[in-house]
């Protein structure tokens, strides 16, 4: 969410002191005891020991861009998933697992006469459909035994016109899949 590439890390505390203890590792084959506190050694302040200290880039994407920017860009990324989960709830063969509190969206493909299991194998394989064509990725989550497609607005280049395409392949798909003229292995 920080225009930032996925592996990503940065941890702000408000007392740097904590940020020695949150991550202390008693291994004598890593560390010098003596040398505890090094404010350069981010090995030290990171579950990931010896790996670079990722947070730097985020660090400078703040830094260049501002608070006030990115907190835009943030609140753009959730008004889009406001605005996508509006345009599902108008498709009488969609259903949207709950309205986003952020830019993640769960919804599924739910014609009439479908369900349960049959209506989890069906998102199942129009997931596989899509992510296969290389159209869209999405992801599956399941809540409370129902099978969702899940989508995580971050991109600043994604826009309303993408989600309606998106939209348009999951109906798409799902009704050939529905139809019967498509098979899992498809």
């Amino acid at each position: 969410m920080l225009l930032t590439p996925g592996l990503n890390t940065m941890v702000l505390f408000r007392n740097r002191e904590s940020s020695y203890e949150t991550f202390a590792q008693k291994a004598g084959y890593l560390f010098d005891r003596h040398d505890e506190k090094e404010w350069f050694n981010g090995a030290r302040r990171t579950l990931e020991c010896t790996k670079s200290a990722l947070g730097i880039v985020a660090w400078a994407v703040i830094k260049y861009y501002g608070g006030e920017t990115l907190g835009r860009y943030v609140e753009s990324r959730y008004d889009l998933a406001l605005r996508f989960s509006e345009a599902i709830r108008t498709e009488s063969d969609m259903e949207l697992a709950v309205t986003p509190e952020s830019n993640i969206v769960c919804f599924r493909y739910a014609p009439a006469g479908y369900r349960s299991a049959k209506l989890n194998d069906l998102n199942r394989m129009i997931r596989k459909r899509i992510v296969k064509s290389g159209e869209f990725y999405l992801v599956q989550t399941e809540l409370e035994g129902s099978i969702w497609l899940r989508t995580a607005l971050m991109n600043a280049m994604t826009d309303d016109n993408d989600l309606h395409q998106l939209l348009d392949s999951v109906k798409r798909h799902g009704a050939e899949i529905a139809s019967g003229t498509v098979t899992e292995g498809s």
